[in-house]
């Protein structure tokens, strides 16, 4: 009966062994996933910062570039006011046209009496 008792204390030994190897690899498996998920965690927070930090500076030049578009509309707005219609202009011009080409008829004409004067 004593080797039966050894055999046992022998297998329970062992036993206990692979339950302390079970346990050390279960502990280091939880070490492993919780270093894994602090770690996700981290670089999930870091590029939520970057990303909002990111935003502001997008919402920051979108009011910028509103603020100038308004600035063009009102110019816009001041110069339709301010500008004559095409139809004036064209008109206008004719009438200076047909202006200037009298002044150069007198300015001939002026410059053809002084030389036979």
């Amino acid at each position: 009966t004593g080797s039966g008792e050894e055999n046992s204390a022998s297998i329970d030994s062992s036993h206990d062994s692979e339950t302390q190897d079970t346990t050390a690899s279960s502990k280091m498996r939880k070490m492993q996933r919780a270093k894994s998920c602090r770690e996700y965690r981290a670089k999930r927070r870091l590029k939520k910062e970057t990303l909002q930090a990111r935003n502001q500076e997008l919402e920051a030049e979108q009011k910028q570039f509103l603020r100038e578009i308004a600035k063009l509309q009102n110019e816009i707005e001041g110069l339709k006011n301010h500008t004559v219609e095409p139809f004036s202009m064209k008109t206008e011009n004719r009438i200076l046209r047909s202006e200037l080409k009298r002044h150069k008829t007198l300015v001939s004409h002026l410059k053809s009496l002084l030389t036979n004067f």
